[in-house]
């Protein structure tokens, strides 16, 4: 019986995560040739193989604390690594908060250009991307026009100019809500998370 209880359990879980991916749009899709035109159809499959916007949802029963419970987007992926980002984990921080523990930062680790084109993003909240490199910043957003934006699937951008995203926002071309920052990521070597996920 109690075997029968964990699996349900995990089962519940596993389907809370798979309602939070179709939420955020961020499922397998099927891309156009024509990306301007494109209307995103989305839907849930079970890959061989690790892939560019493929969403990665840690196994209800896994008991490592970076993983646990992780719904994982996958922003990039080719035969020499593997770059995620874990979109289900809030942490109790927003940007001004983030700014604000650097205030005094006297390693030059946070420029005072950074802090200034951050700053129209003070009150956006901070995810966990993963527990690598916690000092690197990622951005997801919507927004295909600004410089740097890389396509991870069709209306969803990982990366940016982060003073054209400000200057976006404060031309009211965008909602400062919808760059999503998650701080660190998560990474694998050649094959490694294949063998992870096999």
């Amino acid at each position: 019986d109690l075997h029968i209880d964990a699996a349900t359990k995990a089962i519940r879980i596993l389907e809370q995560n798979l309602a939070k991916g179709r939420e955020m749009g961020i499922l397998d899709w099927t891309p156009s040739t024509e990306e301007e035109e494109m209307t995103p159809k989305y839907k849930l499959v079970a890959l061989d193989a690790p892939q560019t916007a493929c969403l990665l949802l840690a196994h209800p029963l896994l008991r490592q604390d970076a993983l646990t419970r992780s719904a994982i987007l996958v922003v990039e992926h080719d035969e020499g690594s593997t770059f995620g980002l874990v979109v289900n984990r809030r942490l109790p921080l927003t940007i001004g908060s983030l700014l604000d523990r650097y205030e005094s930062d006297t390693d030059g680790e946070l420029s005072e250009r950074v802090r200034e084109q951050l700053s129209a993003f003070r009150d956006n909240v901070v995810f966990k991307g993963g527990d690598v490199a916690l000092q690197f910043l990622s951005i997801l957003h919507p927004h295909a026009q600004l410089e740097g934006a890389q396509l991870v699937a069709p209306g969803l951008y990982w990366k940016c100019d982060l003073a054209a995203a400000k200057a976006m926002v404060e031309r009211g071309e965008a909602e400062a809500d919808s760059f999503k920052f998650l701080l660190g990521h998560a990474r694998w070597g050649p094959g490694q998370l294949e063998g992870e996920i096999a």
